[in-house]
């Protein structure tokens, strides 16, 4: 019943998909020939296939058998039979027609997926809904090759067949129709053939397990503290304002003579009043034994303010800025994360397939010399390991000169963990094991999700850099740039210590990290030579099949030892500023070195954000540029954020500087930890719960991003408010009563 849909597909995909070299006229005479078959055969052979079902007493599989076994599926087409039967009005066989995939406008353009009506299936009742793919194989005479797409057709079926069962069903009977056409009449050798993979089917109705459930016992249980710290900490306020107003009425009431007489004046009121703070103030360290009660008692109390709302959220949307601060990092940090947004936005659009003019899209857009920043959006994490490096160093070489020369190791890491990963496991979790459950839709199929099954623990440990071996196997993709900054950490204090003590040496020692890193990389990149334009190599263009778990993704992306120079060039910087090392001279000298380092920082990042620009338009790289490319890419976009930063530091950022220290930069700049993790849960909710794909247009684009950008920084507040700063301060509230002495 569903040959012709197939069939239709093949012969719209063919021309214009993959065998861009066919003439003209052979496209023309493909296309008039599908336009006649899809009034004359499509949807009257459609109909008349499900109203005339009926399943044979034997079914022979042959080359199906490998997809079920035979005996379920012939269940399943009894079971089929029985639906149709029940399905006893043309207005319920009706809406059954309608939710089916056709073939849609925009098959010329890459709409190789067809969704058919997810709500309409459900809704008949006794249902399931998936997308069961086709890969159609034609002969190009031109290039004397078979070229094949994969389409896949949205279906809808009992719920008492499985999917698989329901595959090899419908394969049996539309195959064994197909092979007997004759393709030849219009000029076409082709063939179409089940995939092995089976079907994709949305989750829906999954069961609540164990782990599921503990996790939102720990969402209610984070909510359920912050509404107590929010009620404690209001209820406090109140007593103390009653307080207050108490004691100012008593101070106000007539003194007796006997009271001014007996000199008992002075020592009443102190005792009483708090307002003119005549107590001697309670040290912050160092309590006496007999003080444990009260000591208990505050810690207490400082453990349940820890979530209150009226603490948190004041902390976060200050616009403070503490003298001698790197105020420009707060605007980078921000645009840097509205344009991670900005790249995953397209890139998700196409991954997910709901664009139904991906090959336009693809092979279009990003020849546009204005799209290149979008192209290589990937250069934002460089910016992150630069300033991530840069504080790094900044302060910690501050602490250590506040201890007279000594590293807090372990200080060092028990905050470093403590302060990072009990957020970054709760959202980790949140993603695995609540997102299942909170969405719906033909494309609500999260594969990552499935994923996190099998590799979650590698992302509690760090290591989900290095293993599973391919990128596109991790759990909760994004976080490989976690992975690679917790290592750097691991490691940093080698650099630290020997920049404090012996600075040349660990200059020299920066040098050869940085060197070692350019000779992997180029080593790497000159045994396979892979395309230096990641974006480009990662989609399918001009009929090249691409994968983004390819050599460069798995070994040379993702990579501590081959993204670790920017790192280390924030950790240069951070020393320089540390060293206050400032451009000698006049002013006059000044200015010109200053100018001049203007114009190198203009030129080095645009260098690489437009440098890719001619392999987009036909003139590729060659194997020596390609190598080039990967070796200094990132770090002369990273030494170009670095001299932005030291300029706008030393007061010669002028407007630039202005704008990047901006306050409204600092709240959104705190949220960026948050807003890194929850970017990916919003483009997951937005594009997995579409019913219909959608034209990429720069405007439609557009929309998507400042709605992606609203939603996770909303979400990354909820995120920070709830979990991240009050486990913050859970951290501060223990280390008071333990009498560590913090760096402020």
């Amino acid at each position: 019943m569903f040959k012709l849909l197939v069939f239709v597909v093949l012969l719209w995909s063919f021309p214009a998909t993959l065998c861009n070299d066919l003439e003209e006229t052979s496209r023309a005479r493909v296309r008039a020939a599908g336009a006649e078959l899809v009034g004359q055969y499509f949807y009257p052979r459609l109909i008349q296939s499900v109203k005339s079902f009926k399943l044979s007493d034997t079914v022979t599989l042959g080359q199906y058998q490998n997809l079920a076994n035979s005996d379920s599926v012939i269940k399943c087409g009894e079971h089929f039979s029985k639906f149709i039967a029940s399905l006893n009005t043309s207005h319920q066989l009706q809406y059954y027609m309608d939710s089916f995939g056709k073939p849609e406008a925009g098959i010329l353009y890459g709409n190789y997926i067809f969704l058919g009506n997810y709500d309409e299936c459900i809704l008949i009742g006794d249902t399931d809904f998936c997308l069961f793919p086709y890969n159609v194989t034609v002969y190009d005479p031109l290039n004397h090759k078979n070229i094949s797409e994969v389409f896949d057709l949205g279906m809808c079926y009992p719920e008492l067949c499985s999917a698989q069962d329901f595959y090899a069903l419908v394969n049996y009977y539309v195959f064994t129709e197909l092979h007997n056409l004759n393709f030849s009449a219009i000029g076409i050798n082709a063939t179409i053939e089940s995939v092995l993979t089976g079907p994709s089917c949305p989750w829906r109705n999954l069961k609540w397990t164990a782990s599921s459930i503990i996790m939102l016992f720990v969402c209610c249980l984070m909510a359920s503290l912050v509404l107590l710290g929010t009620l404690v900490d209001i209820l406090i306020w109140a007593f103390d304002i009653l307080h207050k107003h108490r004691q100012c009425n008593e101070m106000k009431a007539p003194i007796t003579l006997a009271e001014s007489v007996s000199g008992d004046e002075k020592e009443s009121i102190n005792d009483e009043e708090p307002l003119i703070n005549s107590q001697p103030k309670r040290q912050e360290y160092g309590y006496k034994r007999s003080d444990l009660q009260h000591r208990l008692m505050e810690f207490g109390k400082d453990l349940i303010l820890s979530f209150s709302l009226y603490k948190t959220i004041p902390t976060i949307m200050a616009t403070f800025q503490p003298p001698n601060a790197i105020t420009s990092i707060n605007g980078i940090r921000v645009i840097s994360m509205f344009w991670v947004i900005l790249g995953h936005t397209f890139l998700w659009g196409l991954f997910y397939r709901v664009t139904d003019d991906a090959v336009y899209a693809i092979e279009n857009v990003p020849k546009k010399f204005a799209f290149q920043p979008v192209a290589n959006s990937y250069l934002s994490v460089d910016s992150f390991f630069v300033m991530s490096g840069l504080l790094l160093s900044y302060l910690g070489i501050k602490e250590m000169e506040r201890r007279k020369g000594k590293f807090p190791y372990l200080f060092f890491y028990v905050h470093r963990v403590l302060r990072l990963s009990p957020a970054y496991y709760f959202v980790l979790f949140a993603y695995y094991k609540i997102l299942p459950h909170v969405g719906s839709g033909p494309l609500w199929i999260i594969e990552d999700i499935a994923r996190c099954d099998k590799y979650w623990w590698t992302n509690i440990l760090y290591i989900n850099n290095f293993y599973p071996t391919k990128f596109s196997d991790q759990c909760y993709g994004v976080t490989w740039y976690l992975a690679n900054d917790m290592q750097f950490f691991i490691i940093s204090p080698i650099f630290l210590v020997l920049l404090y003590h012996f600075w040349y040496v660990g200059l020299a020692a920066i040098g050869g990290t940085m060197m070692l890193s350019f000779i992997t990389i180029g080593t790497l990149a000159g045994i396979k030579n892979p395309n230096a334009n990641l974006l480009q190599g990662s989609l399918p263009i001009n009929g090249t099949s691409a994968d983004i778990s390819d050599f460069a993704y798995s070994n040379i992306y993702e990579k501590p030892y081959c993204r670790i120079n920017a790192y280390l060039i924030g950790v240069l910087l951070g020393f320089v500023l540390y060293k206050k090392w400032k451009v000698p001279g006049n002013f006059w000298v000044r200015l010109g070195i200053h100018g001049a380092l203007w114009v190198a920082a203009a030129i080095f990042c645009s260098l690489i954000a437009y440098g890719q620009y001619q392999t987009w338009n036909d003139h590729p790289f060659n194997k020596a540029e390609n190598v080039l490319f990967f070796m200094f890419n990132r770090t002369v976009w990273s030494t170009g954020i670095a001299v932005v930063i030291y300029l706008c530091h030393n007061n010669f950022g002028g407007a630039i500087n202005t704008f990047l220290s901006w306050g409204v930069w600092v709240p959104l700049s705190r949220l960026t930890f948050m807003a890194y993790l929850s970017h990916p849960i919003i483009l997951t909710v937005i594009y997995s719960t579409m019913r219909s794909q959608f034209l990429y247009t720069h405007y439609y684009l557009s929309m998507l991003v400042v709605a992606a950008v609203v939603l996770s920084y909303s979400l990354a507040l909820a995120f920070a408010s709830f979990v991240e700063y009050p486990l913050a301060n859970v951290e501060s509230a223990v280390y008071k009563f333990a009498g560590i002495k913090r760096r402020k």
